[in-house]
């Protein structure tokens, strides 16, 4: 599945909105054996990925290092530094 969204405002907007909250909260309680994996852009400048359960590296993990999102990095704007 492909998503765009117009701004890093419309992306935290639609994150906790439903259907997704709730699909995304039933998700991380019970996987079922399914992996997610995202990757955002922005036109600004900068990139992330996050990865729950996925056998294999992907996208920008294939030639990235992972690294560890606490505290203000838990967030995309963190991440992002936006």
């Amino acid at each position: 599945m492909r998503r765009y969204r117009r701004d890093l405002d419309s992306l935290e907007a639609f994150t906790p909105s439903e259907p997704h909250g709730g699909c995304w909260r039933e998700f991380l309680a019970d996987r079922h054996g399914n992996g997610f994996w995202q990757e955002a852009y922005s036109a600004r400048g900068g990139m992330e990925s996050i990865y729950v359960d996925m056998p294999e590296p992907l996208g920008l993990g294939a030639f990235a290092p992972p690294r560890a999102a606490p505290g203000p990095l838990l967030s995309s704007r963190g991440r992002l530094g936006r």
